[in-house]
């Protein structure tokens, strides 16, 4: 079958078509590309229109210079109170703070009593206006706040006693000269200052205050916490020559007491450190005792009934006096090792009692070479271990008897 050939107006026809098509496709192109262009123009101006409204609005409505006062005004209100809060706080520090006051802490709710009134002692409480204290009950601790103590009061606390009502644990820092004289602690002298039984039986204080003062009054510290069960730590005592009584029986019945605190005095006076730490049953370690002239009772019942005292401080005094050692291990049921006796000279009841009940002692060194031991001696080894051993200077004139506990062997040794 012979391939028909299209005439002339069918490709004239076709021809046409194709190119209506053609115009027809550059058409929307074209047409779409100035919509597009439109549509861009028009949120540009939209957009310029809209800006130049925002920026006509603020000059018509907003007057700039009110806007800077009020900025002024917020940074300068802001600044001020900064500076006040500056000033307030710097005004509370030197009011409460520039200064170590007696303070009381408790986590809990307090009340804080004073035996006797003190004249010009003062209290504050949570930072308020100072007050005179007298023998009023003071509420401090919790939501209350801190209790501050200060005075002028050039004999101290003149045998007042602490007492709280509660059992919430109180906490006492500062300084003890704050409340002699306050405004110038550093510098005052207490040589007439007494804390006699201050915090006498305070069953709820577990930390003391600071004891700087290196001039004391005679008694001054005399029982001061006594009976404070629950004190951990004792404070430090670096006064360097002693007054009569003044620590005796400081720590007495302190029975959570572990370590004593450091002890440099090297000038003694009578019955200075007598029943000092008498009934401190946790007590583990003595401290060190540099004097080398002993004063008269000075050590007496220092450490009677520690039965916790393992260890015994060393003695390095030569010179004694009467009564000086006498019960001063008294019933130091743990204490195995006695310290050495250096002295050759003894005097009256210098020794009297010094290792009785001391169980657990099995040996002791002794210098004394005194014929009349036994007579200077009295007791001074009752009840001690039934074993042992006794090392005597070898050129002792005295007898055994009295001296050596019974059914200890005796060991001479030159000692100088």
């Amino acid at each position: 079958m012979e391939e028909q050939k299209p005439n002339g107006n069918q490709i004239e026809n076709q021809t046409r078509d194709l190119a209506k098509v053609q115009i027809r496709k550059q058409t929307e192109e074209y047409t779409g590309s100035q919509k597009q262009k439109h549509t861009e123009n028009h949120k540009e101006e939209a957009s310029v229109e809209q800006g130049y409204t925002a920026r006509e609005w603020i000059k018509n409505h907003i007057d700039t210079k009110q806007v800077l006062s009020l900025i002024v005004a917020v940074v300068a209100a802001f600044l001020g109170g900064l500076m006040v809060a500056a000033i307030v706080g710097e005004v509370r520090y030197k009011r409460f703070y520039s200064k170590p006051y007696i303070t009381f802490e408790s986590d809990n709710m307090q009340v804080f009593h004073l035996s006797k009134e003190v004249p010009t002692l003062e209290y504050s409480v949570g930072e308020k206006k100072w007050q005179t204290l007298k023998t009023q009950n003071v509420v401090f601790g919790g939501e209350h706040g801190k209790l501050l103590l200060r005075g002028n009061s050039e004999l101290g606390t003149s045998g007042a006693t602490v007492l709280f009502s509660t059992d919430a644990e109180v906490v006492c820092v500062g300084d003890i000269r704050t409340l002699v004289d306050y405004n110038n602690y550093n510098n005052t002298t207490t040589s007439k200052a007494s804390f006699e039984h201050l915090f006498n039986n305070c069953k709820q204080l577990v930390i003391a205050p600071e004891l700087p003062p290196k001039r004391m009054a005679e008694g001054c510290y005399y029982g001061m916490f006594a009976g404070c069960t629950s004190l951990k730590a004792a404070p430090e005592l670096p006064a360097e020559k002693l007054c009569y009584s003044c620590y005796s029986e400081m720590f007495s019945g302190c029975t959570s007491l572990e370590y004593a605190p450091k002890l440099p005095a090297k000038e003694l006076a009578e019955w200075c450190y007598a029943y000092m730490f008498s009934n401190c049953t946790s007590l583990k370690e003595g401290p060190e005792l540099p004097a080398m002239d002993l004063a008269n009772g000075c050590y007496k019942n220092m450490f009677s009934d520690c039965v916790s005292l393992k260890a015994a401080p060393e003695l390095p005094a030569q010179n004694l006096s009467p009564w000086c050692y006498a019960n001063m291990f008294f019933n130091c049921v743990s204490m195995e090792k006695a310290p050495e006796l250096p002295s050759k000279c003894l005097v009256d009841n210098c020794y009297s009692n010094m290792f009785s009940g001391c169980t657990s002692v099995t040996q002791i060194t002794m210098s004394a070479t005194s014929s009349d031991a036994a007579y200077l001696l009295d007791n001074w080894i009752e009840g001690i271990s039934p074993k042992g051993t006794f090392r005597k200077n070898k050129d002792a004139q005295w007898q055994n008897e009295g001296v050596v506990p019974d059914g200890w062997e005796v060991v001479l040794v030159e000692l100088h």
